[in-house]
């Protein structure tokens, strides 16, 4: 169950929450990218599609909302623009220096927000981000890892290009639906448990990376 995502996630930090139910909306102009370069300059902006044929979750894009990412939730909640009142439903990332990775958003400084996963035996791969730099200050880094993420692959339409962490370039998907069937999916890191978090019918799947040239810049909820 999703909630049981946030009580592991209370151990390790502040109390997050995940992603509210909300209904995917087609984006065609994200649908349109072609997969990014790799590897790539940083600090450049990419968003993140599922690639799991068979799975009804399968070319969904990774949303981040209420700390957490997942897939069928556009964040909806995302401010994002000059004037704050743009907004995308899917997420954009970048990595910086030793493969750590952000959020997107050109501004430098304090309102960095920091993608982490504790794939201990507790953690099991659970998949959060950071309010801000000063948050990110506080992760306790004997259990959390928030870096050695990359890329795999040569980034063409022949041999796309995946996100990886040690190499690794699995994730999972937990369905939240009635009876652990259907979305919003939480996304986990794998970390070698098939159901991570006492979920039900999780499916692993890799994360292929688009290039998103003109992403705007947007803060995320927590």
């Amino acid at each position: 169950m999703l909630f049981l995502k946030t009580i592991l996630t209370t151990a390790l930090l502040s109390p997050l929450t995940l992603a509210a139910p909300l209904a995917d909306a087609p984006d065609p102009v994200a649908d349109a990218l072609e997969p990014r370069n790799t590897p790539a300059p940083p600090p450049s902006a990419f968003g993140l599609v599922a690639h799991a044929p068979g799975q009804p979750f399968d070319k969904l894009r990774i949303s981040a909302s209420r700390g957490g990412l997942a897939l069928g939730a556009p964040n909806r909640d995302a401010v994002c623009g000059p004037r704050s009142d743009q907004r995308r439903p899917f997420a954009a990332f970048t990595l910086r220096g030793d493969g750590e990775w952000y959020l997107w958003d050109p501004k430098t400084g304090s309102r960095r927000q920091r993608v982490w996963s504790d794939v201990s035996g507790m953690g099991q791969g659970v998949l959060q981000y950071t309010k801000d730099e000063r948050q990110a200050r506080g992760l306790n880094l004997d259990r959390i890892t928030t870096s050695e993420f990359g890329f795999m692959g040569a980034g063409t339409p022949e041999r796309p290009s995946y996100m990886t962490w040690r190499g690794k370039n699995e994730f999972i998907a937990c369905p939240s639906g009635k009876d652990g069937k259907g979305g919003p999916w939480s996304v986990w890191l794998n970390a070698g448990v098939k159901n991570p978090g006492w979920n039900k019918n999780c499916k692993p799947f890799r994360a292929r990376t688009v290039q998103l040239p003109r992403a705007l810049g947007c803060k995320y909820t927590n």
